[in-house]
């Protein structure tokens, strides 16, 4: 017997409202019913900075592992905000535990070839990322790319599961940008997931192409931090 069977319906509805009200992103929830209990509306204010299919099918799957409540995604209405906090709910609070941080990265050289290492870190545990390539420009921006990309799967239990695209560096009037492009098949919409650092006169290229990696993987997975940055904003 599930817990709802032996729940009364107010007591379920405030149940469903303070578990949804958890999940990353959201800041207010309202669950509305129908003449006979079931339920038929559910309204979310959220922050922009995680995707709404995915926010909706986090409350799917929310609700059918803690209550057995099978939701039609077409009853859950999402509206965003830009930022981070409203009415005194902090967003980044709760995306805490997902919270992760570059440490450093490790160069070295043998038999004319690079690796790099690429170290994350989350409180006190850390992930190590590494790639190997050839002296050339290029191929180091990629290998750095790799070995960030192999530490985040380990910090997110991704393993072997994000790929990437293209590294590049553009020139957008003068302004040196690295972008990264991401294939990730466990993105709710299937896209490839983009991301982009400003590489200013006096930054470490290598640097710059960390921050824009993880700079990709901000929709996905919540705000990561990068020292003196957190991706997706830029310089603190």
């Amino acid at each position: 017997m599930s817990d709802r069977e032996n729940m009364p319906t107010k007591d379920l509805i405030r149940s469903c409202g303070t578990l949804l009200s958890k999940i990353p992103g959201v800041f207010s929830v309202d669950v509305s019913t129908d003449s006979i209990g079931d339920i038929s509306d559910i309204h979310i204010l959220a922050t922009t900075r995680r995707n709404a299919k995915q926010i909706s099918r986090d409350i799917q799957s929310a609700l059918a592992a803690a209550f057995k409540l099978e939701i039609d995604h077409r009853i859950i209405s999402i509206a965003q905000i830009e930022g981070d906090t409203f009415g005194g709910v902090d967003c980044r609070d709760r995306n805490a535990e997902i919270r992760l941080r570059y440490t450093g990265m490790n160069v070295s050289m043998r038999s004319g070839k690079r690796t790099y290492q690429v170290r994350l870190s989350r409180d006190d545990e850390e992930f190590l990322g590494e790639a190997e390539c050839a002296n050339a420009p290029r191929q180091k921006r990629r290998a750095v790319a790799e070995a960030t990309i192999q530490a985040l799967e380990a910090a997110l239990g991704l393993e072997g599961k994000l790929g990437l695209v293209l590294i590049h560096n553009i020139d957008l009037e003068g302004i040196q940008v690295v972008l990264t492009a991401i294939e990730c098949p466990e993105a709710s919409d299937g896209r490839l997931l983009i991301g982009a650092a400003h590489c200013a006169r006096n930054d470490d290229e290598a640097e710059c192409v960390v921050r824009s990696t993880l700079d990709a993987l901000n929709r996905f997975c919540g705000r990561l931090s990068v020292q003196g940055w957190t991706a997706g904003v830029g310089r603190r």
